[in-house]
């Protein structure tokens, strides 16, 4: 089952319904982590961050 998260900025996004988890890339010219967390939570879905894989994309430059 694929599910697609349609919001300005955000280019792509994975769901993984069995470990709830929502993996998201976003432009941060035309959007935010806050903006995209806001909006999660008004839908319902809370999110619980983490930037694991963003610190290792960081590590790896």
């Amino acid at each position: 089952m694929q599910v697609t998260f349609h919001y300005s900025g955000v280019i792509s996004s994975r769901v993984n319904f069995l470990k709830k988890e929502l993996f998201i890339a976003f432009d941060e010219n035309k959007t935010s982590l806050r903006t995209i967390v806001e909006q999660l939570a008004q839908t319902g879905y809370e999110p619980s961050i983490h930037l694991d894989s963003m610190a290792k994309k960081e590590t790896k430059k």
